[in-house]
């Protein structure tokens, strides 16, 4: 190598490396941004989902510029990091506020072994979980909801050899349903209680595998919708859109108090759950703790299995389960009614 050529390939390093902070800097605002901008484009909603993740890098990013004491860029870091506190901390304890679970009575147990009528005033329990296609630890999971003896289990991605394996769940729950021989269609629910009216099918017009079930429980109606939204980045761009429209239509459309759980493939600071929340009148459980990947710790995991209830069902709380070999771990519901 010549010398001129040695020289070129000593700065060229120096240059490409003194663009890559400034460049980190630019990436990290712009997903802090991305929350407020997600309504604009498929894509600006697809980087509002790594808003959490985002800042936990701010804050790695900020002791760096600390260190190299560049006060330009601890300045930037510093007021990113508080647009994404501002950001998340409506969604760290999402649709049941703690002054309001002060002032409510202890939730009362599921009624295991009792007639097959509850409501949110004993303590209705339910379970959302996306099994994955891929994962095999049937028994493990067999004994997980065995040992919840949830009131209501609502799955996605029941494959043909899940339906297998849920069979001895049929001896517990009476009722149960799936929309397996459908394509496409991979929901299935298993419940205590008997249901007064059930539609689980694909709408075929946005591919939308969509449960739509009522109870009549002893203190008033409550309609459960169970769904699986299109990831963002899979298929049609704009696909998972057209898909929460028709949702969030349903949800508007039900009379009564309603219950919604699925794999909506988004986080509730995006634009998807925003509509959902805004047109269908319910409210989010739960906090930013996350889903999926289930391999990952927090922060790493990204929150997109979701439970939104009724106003009236603000109180309810909502926890994560552990994980059972799927790429997501389960959501647990506990339905209750707020004071009047």
């Amino acid at each position: 190598m010549s010398t001129e050529a040695a020289q070129e390939t000593r700065t060229a390093r120096p240059r490409w490396r003194s663009r890559l902070w400034p460049a980190a800097i630019a990436g990290l605002a712009g997903l802090t941004l991305a929350p407020l901008t997600a309504w604009l484009h498929p894509l600006v909603d697809l980087a509002a989902q790594f808003l959490l993740q985002a800042a936990a890098a701010t804050i790695l990013a900020l002791g760096v510029a600390t260190l190299r004491r560049d006060k330009w860029a601890a300045l930037v870091l510093g007021l990113c990091l508080a647009g994404q506190i501002a950001l998340l901390r409506p969604h760290v304890a999402a649709g049941g506020a703690e002054a309001a679970l002060a002032g409510s009575a202890p939730l009362a147990p599921s009624l295991a072994g009792a007639p097959p009528l509850a409501g949110p005033a004993s303590g209705l329990k339910v379970i959302h979980f996306n099994l994955w296609g891929r994962n095999r630890g049937y028994a493990e999971t067999i004994r997980f909801l065995e040992s919840e003896d949830a009131d209501i289990v609502a799955l996605v991605e029941v494959t043909q050899a899940w339906r297998r394996a849920l069979k001895p769940l049929e001896r517990r729950y009476a009722y149960h349903a799936d929309c397996t021989v459908l394509r496409r269609c991979d929901l299935a629910i298993f419940s205590k209680i008997p249901w007064q009216n059930l539609r689980l099918d694909l709408d075929r017009n946005v591919d939308l595998p969509l449960l739509v079930v009522r109870f009549d429980l002893t203190d008033g109606p409550l309609t459960l919708f169970s769904t699986h939204l299109a990831r963002p980045f899979y298929g049609p761009l704009g696909s998972q859109q057209a898909q929460v429209a028709r949702l969030a239509g349903r949800v508007a459309a039900a009379e009564g108090r309603k219950l919604v759980l699925g794999d909506l493939n988004a986080v509730p600071w995006g634009a998807v759950l925003g509509e959902i929340t805004r047109r269908g009148g319910v409210v989010r459980l739960g906090g930013i703790e996350g889903t999926w990947p289930s391999i990952l710790p927090f922060p790493g995991r990204i929150a997109i299995d979701h439970a939104l209830v009724d106003p009236s069902l603000a109180t309810s709380r909502s926890r994560t389960g552990p994980a059972l070999g799927s790429d997501h771990l389960p959501v647990i519901v506990e339905v209750r009614e707020g004071r009047r």
